[in-house]
């Protein structure tokens, strides 16, 4: 064996018990500092044969953990689009009241600019016929208001304000294409917007959701179920929608029930 290979690093050793090559326990033997003989022999029989153990467990990779089941998922996945697992628990069909508008202790621009998107968004729900779709509007400019107040004051304008709330909203009510049949464009155009809302939309989204952790299997969805926005509030929710997801819930919750009495 030349020095060459003595130097040169050893692929990674197999987990032990694989062993058949007497490769893994090298010996040196240096004679006033020259090197004058080695060989290799396997680890297995030798006082080194527990530490080999050692290093294989610390080498060994880390056991994943099991899947959740998938009514936990299911729990989940509601709980990114209504706002964790105690607001699941208190989801319902029920239309909310419309809400009141930000108005306290706030500057005469900033009441304007409030003022200005929620007609706006009116507008929206009108051109939809759909009053439930207004309420949801208003409880997410609410809702962003709370979140994030810079989002809506900053904003270069209130329709670009109105349109990232329509967009969001529409996209967690699976009313936007591909789930619906509103398209982007159409949002933009009944606006008179210069470009898309989506930039704006994402902007709502992230500060509507905040900084919770999403579901550990956020890509997962309940199979039949439409690619929900996750925007981590109930009231943004249609009624028919918030009941379709009620009907989610206590499936999942029933499965829970069931699992849990044969465990």
């Amino acid at each position: 064996m030349t020095l060459h290979d003595l130097l040169t690093p050893t692929p990674a050793p197999p987990p032990y018990g694989e062993w058949g090559e007497p490769e893994r326990l090298r010996h040196l033997v240096f004679l006033d500092g020259r090197l004058i003989d080695s060989w290799s022999e396997p680890v297995e029989g030798t006082s080194w044969a527990a530490e080999a153990r050692r290093l294989d467990r610390l080498a060994a990779p880390a056991p994943e953990p099991p899947a959740p089941p998938r009514w936990q998922l299911a729990l989940d996945w509601l709980g990114d689009r209504v706002g964790g697992a105690e607001a699941v628990a208190r989801l319902h069909g029920e239309a909310f009241d419309e809400p009141e508008l930000p108005s306290d202790c706030l500057r005469l621009a900033q009441r304007e600019r409030i003022g200005h998107v929620a007609e706006l968004l009116d507008a929206v729900a009108a051109l939809r016929h759909d009053a439930d779709l207004g309420v949801a509007l208003r409880q997410a400019l609410v809702a962003l208001w709370r979140s994030d107040p810079d989002l809506v004051d900053h904003a270069v304008s209130a329709r670009s304000v109105a349109g990232g709330l329509a967009w969001a909203v529409g996209k967690a009510n699976g009313l936007l294409h591909p789930q619906g049949t509103w398209r982007s464009g159409e949002l933009r155009d009944a606006l008179g917007l210069t470009s898309s809302p989506a930039a704006m939309g994402r902007s709502v989204q992230a500060a509507l959701f905040g900084l919770r952790e999403p579901a550990r299997c956020s890509w997962w969805r309940p199979e039949g179920e439409s690619d929900l926005l996750a925007l981590g509030h109930a009231e943004v929710l249609l009624p028919e929608v918030r009941v379709r997801l009620v009907r989610l819930r206590d499936r999942a919750y029933a499965v829970r029930a069931e699992e849990g009495a044969t465990s």
